[in-house]
């Protein structure tokens, strides 16, 4: 790849994002931002610009000059390409391909919706404060996103995070990218997990049986979208009773939910 190249990953946030820019820049030996959960946005010459109403659909940024500051960090470290997954992103396919045309590669990913919304409760609400609609109607959002840029672009590669973690490198081959065996994951600081696994178990099993119930309720409506990604409504207590089979994982979700409650949130970084 030439210098300054870029590996753009547009998907949801609680989605595998981390772990996923992580496996790339391991396979190519890219430039990973170290900023927040690996995130372009994050990096502070653009942050100001990039962290203000970030879900803003109708929020424009000048993509130019976050390019040449993105050009800087990474030449600055020696590295090429710039992995970038900043969330938000996802928003903006359109204009972040305009600016970086030939010098980017482009994929998307997705994640299981239960998945994404328990993920958004442990790490961004508190208990009796949690609006589970809300987060519902906002995985619908972001979903279409991803569906209206593979319409526009039937040629756009979509891996599931479920696909990755059975096989990382289906992400390669969205990329092009030769594999490179042995390349180990930093791993996310809250589950110190280095290994590419399929945590379902425990990431949902933080939500009761009643709580999935409503979610699964709000997405009804969406059928054709879960059905276009491969996901189907499931009940609460269905769900948790397949789930339980994996006993270590559904056992570290339920703990987690304790220590949420206990603490009235997630338990701060150590």
């Amino acid at each position: 790849m030439t210098p300054m190249d870029y590996l753009f990953l547009f998907t949801p946030n609680n989605s595998g994002t981390t772990v996923m820019c992580q496996y790339l820049a391991a396979q190519t030996g890219g430039y990973l931002p170290p900023f927040g959960n690996n995130e372009g946005q994050m990096a502070p010459g653009v942050r100001a610009m990039m962290r203000e109403r970030p879900w803003d659909a109708d929020r424009d940024f000048d993509w130019a000059f976050i390019h040449g500051e993105w050009d800087r960090l990474a030449r600055g470290a020696g590295k090429t390409p710039f992995i970038e997954g900043s969330p938000p992103n996802l928003l903006r396919i359109a204009a972040i391909r305009a600016e970086f045309g030939a010098r980017g590669r482009y994929a998307c990913a997705i994640s299981q919706p239960l998945m994404q919304i328990a993920s958004s409760i442990y790490n961004y609400q508190k208990p009796g404060e949690v609006k589970l609609a809300g987060l519902a109607s906002q995985w619908v959002q972001k979903a279409r996103a991803i569906a209206a840029a593979l319409d526009a672009d039937p040629d756009l590669p979509l891996v599931r995070y479920e696909d990755f973690c059975a096989d990382p490198t289906r992400l390669n081959a969205a990329y092009g990218l030769p594999v490179v065996a042995g390349a180990e994951i930093a791993g996310k600081w809250n589950t110190r997990d280095t290994a590419i696994r399929n945590a379902a178990a425990r990431t949902i099993a933080f939500l009761t049986a009643g709580e999935i119930d409503r979610i699964t309720a709000r997405l009804a409506p969406e059928a054709a979208l879960l059905v276009r990604f491969g996901y189907a409504p499931e009940s609460g207590a269905a769900c948790l009773a397949r789930l339980e089979g994996e006993a270590g994982l559904f056992a570290q979700g339920l703990e987690r939910r304790r220590l949420w409650e206990a603490h009235g949130g997630r338990p701060a970084k150590t």
